[in-house]
């Protein structure tokens, strides 16, 4: 990872969820990296853990103040529609998460957290969605909502994994995205393993879900010809070539 973050920008994302975090460990990976990689922490909101939720959420707002790192907590949902076991009372503690987080950032200036993205205020993400015959071009940044207006339907495109995200799973093993679609290519434990697997580190793999859930992979890159798809393996992997062969990994 260190090596690899000298050339490239490095962003680790970290979910947590309550049926089985480690905080330590959490806070381990905190503590070591959060000064030379950009981290950015999601917690899942169980409605069943609420009291723990609130309880991991504290503990992250106390580490930020010595380490910087961005962090969002998430609602669970059932296809379009929020989970119903969220009441009044979760909602509202929910909408203030993100402001008394800022709060925080805003307290320790000097712990201060780089976005991973250059100018990420110019940086934009754009949504070219075909609706009862009529082209609309939109910018929604709210995940649910894009959920519930139908912008993350991708069944049956062609989704380029390992083009943005490398996924490392408990025992080691590491695929493109997050996808439950996209199979294991390796294990970061076995010996030069991104260096053998590196051919299936990018490639096209069909959505077969009604639905894109998950905010990470929504931003893969994804096309409707598997002639295009194929042009932008081939693309990305010689850019990949040029990255594995200036690094020792």
């Amino acid at each position: 990872m260190e090596t690899i973050s000298k050339f490239t920008n490095c962003h680790l994302a970290i979910s947590i969820h309550t049926d089985h975090v480690d905080m330590y460990h959490i806070i381990e990976l905190i503590e070591n990296l959060s000064k030379n990689i950009n981290i950015h922490i999601l917690l899942m909101f169980n409605p069943d853990k609420r009291t723990m939720v609130h309880m991991i959420y504290e503990i992250l707002l106390e580490e930020r103040k010595f380490f910087p790192f961005s962090m969002g907590v998430s609602l669970l949902r059932e296809g379009a529609r929020l989970d119903p076991r969220y009441t009044a009372e979760d909602l509202q503690w929910h909408r203030g998460t993100a402001k008394n987080f800022q709060a925080v950032v805003d307290s320790v200036p000097n712990i201060k957290y780089t976005p991973p993205v250059k100018n990420r205020h110019d940086f934009h993400i754009f949504y070219d969605i075909e609706n009862n015959g009529q082209r609309e071009i939109s910018e929604e940044t709210d995940h649910g909502l894009k959920i519930t207006n139908g912008m993350l339907k991708f069944t049956g495109m062609y989704c380029i994994a390992h083009s943005a995200l490398l996924r490392i799973e408990d025992g080691g093993g590491c695929k493109g995205a997050l996808c439950r679609a996209v199979p294991i290519t390796g294990n970061i434990f076995e010996e030069n393993c991104l260096l053998k697997n590196r051919e299936m580190l990018i490639h096209a793999v069909q959505c077969p879900y009604p639905m894109c859930g998950c905010s990470a992979n929504d931003v893969i890159p994804k096309f409707a010809s598997p002639e295009e798809a194929k042009k932008f393996v081939e693309i990305t992997r010689e850019r990949q070539a040029k990255l594995f062969s200036s690094t020792k990994i």
